[in-house]
């Protein structure tokens, strides 16, 4: 079945994606010919796919995306000297959006393609040892738990907190909470064999927290989702941390 995903440009001027006019001294210039940060840069657009499926991490039914990864997401292309264009998807496909592997027609080991769909996703799924073979994970933006969804203070369901999260923000009368049962982390990610591309968005989040746009963003979005405040700070976690809490015995 074709996918129907709906694709949202941040217009500038007329109304055609391009990249800023204003030159940035802090926005380092990559090499199109030796990695996707430079054919990002040169394309003059960032495409990222969120989830259609998790509000409010991405909000999509209005022209313009909102919410917590979309914010994220701009400033990942930001941080690139371009504009984002964002590309909504249901969770479980946005992996396939990325999925840069191509079995050749000999039937020899899957190689590594250099196009995809999306240069950047955030799949509302955990990062594990299995997924970190497959894809280029950054270190988790969001570190999730297995919680309760509440109703007046009396327990109804519960499961991850992103899939909480979403039911909450579509009913007022719910909140998330309890005790934590598990944990996870949740990691944008890019196609094989863009290590480089990982680590500078893992940066960027990174700098979200040290300069306060990360909590500036959990406060618009996620706080008064929850019963009692949840961490108003990334949690400390490495990619390798997250994948390590579901090693691929267990996957």
């Amino acid at each position: 079945m074709r996918r129907l995903a709906v694709i949202f440009c941040l217009v500038v001027g007329l109304g055609a994606c391009v990249p800023p006019e204003e030159s940035n001294d802090r926005i380092k210039s990559y090499d199109p010919e030796v990695n996707i940060m430079g054919q990002i840069q040169a394309r003059g657009v960032m495409r990222i796919g969120i989830p259609s499926d998790h509000p409010p991490f991405a909000i999509t039914e209005d022209p313009a995306p909102l919410g917590f990864v979309v914010d994220l997401g701009r400033l990942a292309a930001e941080s690139l000297g371009v504009d984002p264009e964002f590309v909504a998807a249901p969770s479980s496909e946005l992996l396939e959006m990325i999925d840069g592997w191509s079995t050749p027609p000999n039937g020899k080991d899957p190689q590594c393609i250099e196009e995809t769909e999306v240069d950047l996703a955030f799949p509302m799924v955990p990062i594990t040892e299995k997924m970190i073979t497959a894809y280029t994970f950054t270190d988790p933006y969001w570190v999730g738990h297995t919680l309760t969804l509440l109703r007046d203070g009396v327990a109804i369901d519960q499961g991850p907190d992103v899939e909480l999260l979403a039911r909450a923000y579509d009913d007022p009368s719910l909140k998330v909470g309890g005790e934590q049962q598990s944990t996870e982390g949740y990691g944008a990610a890019s196609r094989c064999g863009t290590t480089t591309f990982g680590s500078v968005i893992s940066q960027v989040i990174n700098e979200a927290d040290a300069e306060g746009e990360w909590t500036e963003s959990y406060e618009a979005w996620l706080a008064d989702l929850f019963e009692d405040p949840a961490p108003d700070e990334v949690p400390i976690m490495t990619v390798e941390d997250a994948a390590a809490l579901y090693p691929a015995e267990f996957d």
